[in-house]
C-alpha cells in the first residue's frame, strides 16, 4: 500500500491506501500503531482508481507527505458494498469512507434554524414555509357577537368630546360602513376580542388588514370604571406605543398580518404591498410597513439609513426593526442591540434573516443584569444553537453561572473541534481562565478523545502542545474490557426503562370517631356578629352609591 505522513509538532499520523480491482482499501492512524482499516466498493475498477486519485490530492492538501510504500497486511476490514452507483457518482461521493476526518468529524460550520425556532418565528415571504393556522368561524362570531353588544359603549367613543378628533371620525366613518383602516384599529383598542387580522381579511381583503394594521400602535381607549359602571370613554392619538407591555398586548394583529402576508398569492400580496406604500408616512408606520412586508428590501435598507430609527427607543419597535433585516451587514448599521428576552419567537425571526449574525447580540445579553433566570437561559440556549466562535465564547466568558454552564456543556458535545480550539486558546490567558480551561478541556478531551485524535493536527502547534499532553498522558491507564467491569458500571440502571411498581392500598382500616365541629360556648354568635368592609352586602358595583354609604357610616 502506499503511505503518507503527517508530522508538525507533536502530531504524527499516517494514511495508507490502495485500489484492488472496485474495492479502496485505506489504513490509517497515528504513527507507530497497527492504525484503522476500512475497505468501500465501487460500482467500477475505474470508480475506484478515480476515488483514490482524489483523496490523494486532498491528503497532500492538508500536508501529508508520501513516504515508502508500506509491506504490512491491511487487518480485518470493514467492507461495504455500494451497488447501482454510476462510476462518475462514486468517484465524487461525499460519504466516501475513504478520507477519516471526514467521514468522523462533525460539521461544525453549518447553521440550520432549529425546528423549535421554525414553529414560533414570524414567518416572511420567501422564508421558513409555516402557512399560518386557518382561522375559525367562531372567531368571527364571537367578534361580531361582541361588536353588536357593545355597539352602544362603541358610538360613545365616536361621539365623546374628549376623543381625538380625526380618531373619532375614522371610527365614526367606519361604523357607518366606510371602511376605514383607522377606525378598525380604534375598535381594536376598544373592544377586547381576538382574531381581529382574520376578521378584516375576511371582512374587507388583505390589502385593507395590511393598513389597519400600520394603525394599532396610533390610537388607544381608555375610560373610567366604576365598579360595572363604564363612563368618559375617549380616544386618544398616540405617536408609538405607550410602553412595552401595552405594545406586547396590542400587537396580536400586526404578527397575524405578517404571517398571512407571507402565505398570500401574488395577486393579493403585490395588491397589499400598493396599499401599504401609501401608510409610510412617519417613523412608526414605516417601522410596521417593513415589519410587515421584510422581502421588500428596498424599504428595509431606507430603515436601517433613517436617522430617525436610529434614535427609536421602544424596544417592540427595536425588535420589529431587526425582524425586518435579510443580512447579517445590516446587523452593523443600527446603533442598538435587539433586546432578545422578548423572547424566543424574535431570537427566531431575527436569525432567519440574518443568521448567525445574531451571535454577539445574545452573548451581550448575558452580561446584563437580569431580573430572573429565564432570559439568561434563553440566551445561553440560543447560543448553542450557533455554529460560530462568537457564541461559543460568549458561553465560555459565562462558564462560572450555574444557568449557562449546562449550555456550555451542551455546546461543547455539539461542536467537539471547536471546544479544544478555543479552550486551549483560553487556556494560555490569565490564570483563572487558564485553570477554568484546562478543567473543561480535560473532561472534553477524555469524552471526545478519537474525535480530537482526528482534528489534532490541523489545529496548529500552539493547540497541540496543550492537548497532546492531555491526549495521550504518560501516565495513561488503559481501558478495562467490559466484560472486566461490574454491570452496574455497564449497564446502569438509569439506562433501562424503570418498572413500574403498583401502591398497594391499606385495607381493614377503621375510623375511631368521626369529625366534629365544636364552638365554645357563644363562640359561634360572637363570630357570626362579626363583620368586615368584605363581609358587607355589595351594591352591585355602583361606586357613587358606595361613597354615600361610606358618608354616613364616617364620624363626623
Amino acid at each position: 500500500m502506499r503511505r503518507w505522513e503527517y508530522v508538525e509538532g507533536t502530531a504524527s499520523k499516517f494514511w495508507e491506501t490502495e485500489a484492488e480491482g472496485a474495492v479502496v482499501t485505506v489504513r490509517y492512524g497515528r504513527c507507530g500503531s497497527e492504525g484503522r482499516t476500512q475497505a468501500k466498493e465501487y460500482a467500477s475498477a475505474e470508480a475506484a482508481a478515480a476515488q483514490v486519485v482524489k483523496t490523494i490530492a486532498e491528503k497532500e492538501k492538508k500536508g501529508y507527505r508520501e513516504v515508502e510504500a508500506s509491506a504490512s497486511t491491511p487487518a480485518a476490514p470493514d467492507t461495504t458494498a455500494v451497488t447501482g452507483t454510476a462510476p462518475a457518482e462514486a468517484a465524487t461521493a461525499p460519504d466516501a469512507v475513504v478520507d477519516d476526518s471526514a467521514a468522523v468529524l462533525p460539521d461544525e460550520d453549518t447553521f440550520a434554524l432549529p425546528d423549535n425556532w421554525k414553529r414560533v418565528l414570524h414567518p416572511r415571504r420567501g422564508g421558513v414555509r409555516r402557512g399560518p393556522a386557518k382561522a375559525k368561524r367562531e372567531t368571527f362570531e364571537a367578534i361580531e357577537t361582541k361588536l353588536a353588544e357593545e355597539a352602544a359603549w362603541i358610538a360613545e367613543f365616536a361621539d365623546s368630546p374628549r376623543s381625538d378628533s380625526a380618531a373619532a371620525e375614522a371610527l365614526r366613518a367606519h361604523l357607518d360602513g366606510a371602511p376605514s383602516p383607522a377606525g378598525a384599529a380604534a375598535l381594536t383598542a376598544i373592544t377586547d376580542a381576538s382574531g381581529w387580522a382574520d376578521f378584516w381579511s375576511e371582512r374587507y381583503g388583505l390589502p385593507f388588514a395590511a393598513r389597519a394594521a400600520t394603525e394599532v400602535f396610533s390610537v388607544d381607549a381608555d375610560w373610567q370604571q366604576s365598579g360595572l359602571t363604564r363612563s368618559a370613554p375617549r380616544l386618544r392619538a398616540l405617536p408609538g406605543p405607550r410602553h412595552q407591555y401595552w405594545a406586547w398586548h396590542h400587537r396580536s394583529p400586526i404578527d397575524r398580518v405578517r404571517a398571512l402576508l407571507a402565505a398570500a398569492d401574488e395577486a393579493t400580496y403585490r395588491a397589499a404591498v400598493e396599499a401599504l406604500a401609501e401608510c409610510r408616512t412617519d417613523t412608526l408606520r414605516r417601522i410596521i410597513v417593513s415589519y410587515l412586508v421584510p422581502s421588500e428590501t428596498g424599504w428595509v435598507d431606507e430603515l436601517c439609513a433613517d436617522p430617525a430609527v436610529h434614535a427609536e427607543q421602544d424596544r417592540t419597535l427595536r425588535a420589529m426593526v431587526f425582524s425586518s433585516l435579510y443580512s447579517a451587514d445590516q446587523m452593523a448599521l443600527l446603533p442598538y442591540r435587539p433586546d432578545y428576552t422578548l423572547g424566543v419567537a424574535t431570537i427566531a425571526t431575527v436569525a432567519e434573516g440574518v443568521g448567525p449574525a445574531i451571535a454577539p447580540a445574545l452573548a451581550d445579553t448575558l452580561d446584563g443584569t437580569h431580573y430572573y433566570s429565564d432570559s439568561v437561559k434563553l440566551a445561553a440556549g440560543a447560543l448553542v444553537e450557533l455554529p460560530t466562535d462568537d457564541a461559543f465564547l460568549g458561553l465560555l466568558a459565562h462558564a462560572d453561572s450555574k444557568h449557562v454552564r449546562p449550555s456550555l456543556l451542551e455546546a461543547m458535545r455539539r461542536y467537539p473541534v471547536r471546544a479544544v480550539r478555543l479552550l486551549a486558546a483560553e487556556a494560555g490567558g490569565s490564570p483563572s481562565a487558564a485553570s477554568r480551561s484546562l478543567q473543561l478541556l480535560r473532561t472534553h478531551v477524555g469524552a471526545h478523545r478519537e474525535v480530537v485524535s482526528l482534528a489534532l493536527g490541523d489545529l496548529g502547534p500552539e493547540v497541540v502542545e496543550i492537548v497532546e499532553p492531555l491526549l495521550n498522558p504518560v501516565d495513561l491507564v488503559a481501558d478495562a474490557p467490559v466484560d472486566a467491569l461490574p454491570a452496574v458500571l455497564t449497564a446502569p440502571p438509569w439506562s433501562r426503562p424503570r418498572s413500574t411498581v403498583r401502591a398497594k392500598p391499606v385495607t381493614g382500616l377503621t375510623a375511631v370517631s368521626e369529625p366534629v365541629l365544636e364552638w365554645l360556648p357563644e363562640e359561634r354568635a360572637a363570630w357570626a356578629a362579626t363583620s368586615s368592609w368584605y363581609t358587607q352586602n355589595r351594591n352591585n358595583g355602583d361606586m357613587h352609591e358606595y361613597i354615600d354609604v361610606l358618608r354616613q357610616e364616617s364620624p363626623r
